[in-house]
């Protein structure tokens, strides 16, 4: 039977899972790179290892939920619930050669449930943002003609994912896939208003739906090495191997274009009284979801040090929406990420249990412009505090990056991003022997 306790974070996990999406779906942070592609990918890796730069490919952690790698599901222990729930805030700074602008935002990051099903299936459940797409662009110029012109660009929205994965093991080889739905709304839309008196001024906008469903395959192989020529080690080490492949998908999508033009208008908050109705069309068609793979290491030594290195790349270069290539580059990911815990069993000395991290990631983003493909590069700091009475862990992390350039006319984003998660651990189905 349940108990009280266990009830009551099934309730809770419910119902945010019905009313999380739209937490999910807020905007995030302003960023006018989120106008193209899906927009601004969303970390796939949950707040324990963001602290780790990311670091997942290869990670095995019965007591924490690790989304990255579904293989890792094996590792649930017998009886065992895992609930984990993050959120995270943003600040972003804009620059070019001739201005700044700063940006903060804060959402849900994640809500993700693990059990064991049996000594060799483990299983887990979630919700999370797959992107978010939020923008504002002003440009004003003048044409010979017409005179003065303000154009105006926006989007918004996002797509959630919600996920079902499982995974078994057979020996040190464990195999799992996650089965996800992606759903959300992209809107852009764009103004042209005219300074001259007596214009008419135009407004377009186009709104996505999006839906479908793709697969993400894992696998991962632990060792553990104990002796070494019959000679006992001190601390014993663990070498666990993983690879993850995102197979492409097909993703449906129902697209309504909207073109007026208007001649009374609110401009903070951008409001028109629409005059005539140039076009109205709604149309549906595929947005192409690439491929993509990864591969990482992990070593743990002693339950003391845990280090590795993890690999994403994913053909962006591929991706069409209607039909319309996006002109996107590939993806790559590079992750060095530490951990290091005193001693993870003290009954003395509360700051020997706590789990300090460090991490950095270099990447090469599927955004391209004049032939130049952008980079984003940071560090990531962390740590995770046992709540023993409770037994559940609180994860900070913390990641000072950039992202961009200010050459060739372009945008420079320095960001930081801290984030804070819960993990809650516990037995479950467990028959009390007292009350």
């Amino acid at each position: 039977m349940l108990s009280t306790t266990h009830s009551n974070i099934l309730v809770i996990f419910l119902l945010l899972a019905f009313t999380g999406s739209s937490s999910f779906a807020q905007n995030g942070v302003s960023s006018p790179y989120s106008r193209y592609g899906l927009g601004n990918l969303s970390e796939t890796s949950f707040h324990n290892s963001n602290g780790m730069g990311g670091l997942s490919l290869g990670l095995r952690n019965p007591q924490a939920i690790n989304f990255s790698n579904p293989a890792s599901y094996t590792s649930f222990k017998p009886h065992s619930f895992v609930f984990e729930i993050g959120a995270e805030t943003n600040s972003l700074k804009l620059s070019n050669s001739d201005t700044n602008q700063t940006t903060f935002n804060t959402t849900l990051s994640y809500l993700s449930f693990g059990f064991p099903v049996t000594k060799w299936w483990g299983s887990s459940f979630g919700l999370r943002p797959f992107s978010s797409v939020n923008y504002k662009i002003t440009d004003e110029q003048t044409l010979n003609s017409i005179g003065d012109v303000s154009y105006i660009y926006e989007g918004t929205g996002g797509i959630n994912e919600v996920y079902w994965g499982n995974a078994v093991r057979i020996g040190g080889l464990s195999l799992g896939a996650n089965v996800s739905y992606l759903f959300g709304p992209l809107t852009r839309s764009g103004s042209e208003i005219f300074k001259a008196a007596n214009s008419f001024h135009y407004f377009t906008t186009e709104r996505i739906n999006i839906g479908g469903a793709y697969i993400k395959g894992g696998v991962q192989y632990h060792h553990v090495i104990d002796s070494i020529k019959g000679v006992a080690l001190k601390k014993k080490i663990t070498i666990i191997a993983g690879g993850v492949m995102d197979w492409g998908s097909n993703l449906r999508g129902r697209r309504t274009k909207v073109g007026v033009t208007f001649n009374d208008f609110i401009l903070e908050p951008f409001l028109i009284l629409p005059k005539d109705t140039v076009f109205n069309e709604t149309d549906t068609g595929t947005l192409v979801l690439p491929a993509g793979y990864g591969v990482g290491v992990s070593f743990d030594i002693g339950n003391q040090w845990l280090f590795g290195f993890d690999y994403y790349s994913r053909n962006w270069s591929d991706f069409k929406a209607f039909d319309i290539e996006d002109s996107l580059g590939d993806f790559s990911r590079l992750v060095f990420g530490l951990q290091f815990t005193p001693n993870a069993k003290a009954d003395k000395g509360y700051f020997k249990t706590v789990q300090y991290r460090v991490g950095f990631h270099q990447e090469t983003t599927y955004l391209v412009f004049n032939g130049v493909q952008l980079a984003k590069s940071g560090m990531s700091f962390g740590i995770g505090l046992p709540l023993k009475r409770i037994k559940s862990t609180l994860n900070l992390a913390f990641e000072l990056g950039t992202r961009g350039t200010t050459d060739n006319a372009l945008l420079k984003e320095n960001y930081w991003k801290a984030g804070f998660g819960i993990t809650l651990s516990d037995i479950w189905f467990v028959k009390r022997k007292y009350d």
